[in-house]
């Protein structure tokens, strides 16, 4: 076996390939992708895209319209709702926590049957990252990955 450069991280194959991964492997794969750059290069690839895509700027007249609609009055209840609109915390059980916030209300979301729903749908700005920006951030990532991470094992 070639000898492996000091950023090449060795990870040993694992039976439940969506396990996560020990919290020191995770930190030695971070410190390598630091050390190459891949970490600015993924934050530029990415900013660029949700830029190109309108989304920056959805967000930001999404943030003023709640603000100035009275909606949201701070910084975090903004964020929530921003995080909220975009699909962000539906991973894990995170759900659940929207219902402890009063947000589950069994109403449809945008309906306008209330000032939340009557404001998103005044804007009509969608605060969802495009599947583009996706897909190329899926794509940058699995680049960065594949130069400092090499998985070893039996080969059979």
């Amino acid at each position: 076996m070639p000898p492996t450069s000091p950023l090449r991280v060795l990870i040993p194959p694992s039976p439940l390939p969506t396990s996560p991964l020990p919290t020191a492997l995770r930190s030695e794969i971070n410190s390598a992708l630091l050390q190459t750059g891949s970490i600015q290069r993924i934050q530029t690839t990415l900013l660029h895209q949700l830029q190109a895509s309108g989304w920056t700027e959805n967000v930001r007249s999404f943030c003023l319209e709640l603000l100035r609609s009275g909606e949201c009055a701070s910084w975090g209840e903004v964020m929530g709702r921003v995080l909220r609109d975009a699909g962000v915390g539906r991973i894990g059980g995170e759900e659940e926590e929207e219902g402890k916030e009063g947000v589950g209300n069994g109403g449809v979301n945008g309906d306008g049957a209330n000032e939340e729903g009557a404001a998103r749908k005044k804007a009509k700005l969608d605060v969802r990252i495009p599947e583009k920006v996706i897909n190329e951030g899926i794509k940058v990532v699995r680049e960065a990955l594949e130069e400092v991470v090499e998985i070893v094992g039996d080969e059979e």
